[in-house]
């Protein structure tokens, strides 16, 4: 599929075979189909990255000059505030002084923005350059939105961690271990979610820069204080990154570490059980022998007063480990 949108902000949708508009300034290829790559690529005299020209992962392979044409791949992703369904793939620019070509397989929420914003012509995006930089603009706004609903969420996971609310209390006395995977599996998920997203910005960082210090015929003077600009919101956003990555290992640590606790709680149990059952089994032991020369077999009071010697050891550890406060 093949958005058009020209200069005064109307936006196309194009087959196969059908005349290009006059003032085309903006080619948004949506998983487009071999056809429509060849069809563009005849007509405007460009060479599309596709296949393994995209999923190279040298800087060399994404970010090149073709003649007056500059060529750029970066990583996109798509339903990032979505609990855990995101989806990450690349998204290819090919800026020219004539046209922008976009090529995506992916669909994220900063592109329909930029769109609407672009359809309602709020602001002034007559030229290839202007398209290409507001749209890294939204991106990094995008990037400020979805990070701030991260730190929200590891917010309210040190909140379950360390301070709970009855709700939760009540959870963790009916099935603690449910608690504690939940737990878990938020905190590994939040900490893969930052680990991809900071790959993502790191290559929206390399197209900006690439843009700033090769493109500034194409951008002007204005665009390139833009591009450098938005560089240096980058660059403060993958900081953030960075500190709330910190925040998820801790969190991973502390929750381990209450994990930790509640085994030890486990065996102090088991080791109360155990001694306070070692004597009694003594006891039991001794008089269980059934010796012929033992003289408490024949004593009238024996049976009960072995009863009670049985429950009085077996007491005595108990309130000794309960006035240490192990109970």
């Amino acid at each position: 599929m093949i958005n058009i949108y020209t200069a005064d902000g109307k936006k196309t949708h194009w087959e196969v075979g059908a005349a290009w508009p006059n003032q085309c300034v903006w080619l948004d290829m949506i998983a487009p189909t071999d056809e429509e790559i060849i069809q563009v690529q005849a007509d405007f005299k460009v060479t599309l990255p596709h296949g393994d020209d995209i999923s190279e992962i040298q800087v060399s392979s994404q970010l090149y000059a073709e003649g007056d044409e500059y060529v750029m791949t970066m990583p996109i992703m798509a339903r990032a505030d979505q609990p855990f369904d995101y989806e990450i793939g690349p998204m290819s620019f090919v800026l020219s002084p004539r046209i922008l070509i976009t090529l995506r397989y992916l669909n994220p929420k900063s592109i329909s923005l930029f769109c609407e914003k672009f359809q309602q012509k709020s602001v002034d995006y007559a030229t290839p350059a202007k398209v290409v930089v507001g749209l890294l603009d939204i991106f990094v706004d995008r990037s400020t939105e979805i990070l701030e609903q991260v730190g929200d969420k590891i917010d309210a996971l040190s909140q379950d961690i360390f301070n709970g609310n009855s709700t939760q209390e009540k959870d963790v006395r009916l099935d603690k271990s449910s608690h504690v995977r939940r737990i878990l599996q938020d905190v590994g998920r939040t900490g893969d979610l930052l680990g991809k997203f900071r790959n993502v910005m790191a290559g929206s960082e390399r197209v900006i820069l690439f843009l700033a210090n090769n493109a500034e015929i194409i951008l002007g003077e204005k665009g390139v204080h833009r591009a450098k600009s938005l560089a240096s919101d980058i660059q403060s956003l993958e900081l953030h990154v960075d500190s709330l990555q910190q925040r998820v290992e801790f969190l991973l640590d502390a929750t381990l570490g209450m994990i930790s606790i509640e085994q030890n709680k486990v065996m102090q149990i088991f080791t109360v059980a155990a001694v306070t059952l070692m004597p009694p089994t003594l006891i039991a032991g001794i008089y269980g022998m059934n010796f012929h020369d033992m003289p408490e077999l024949s004593w009238h009071f024996g049976y009960p007063l072995s009863i009670l010697l049985i429950l009085g050891s077996a007491l005595l550890p108990l309130l000794y480990f309960r006035h240490k406060g192990w109970l």
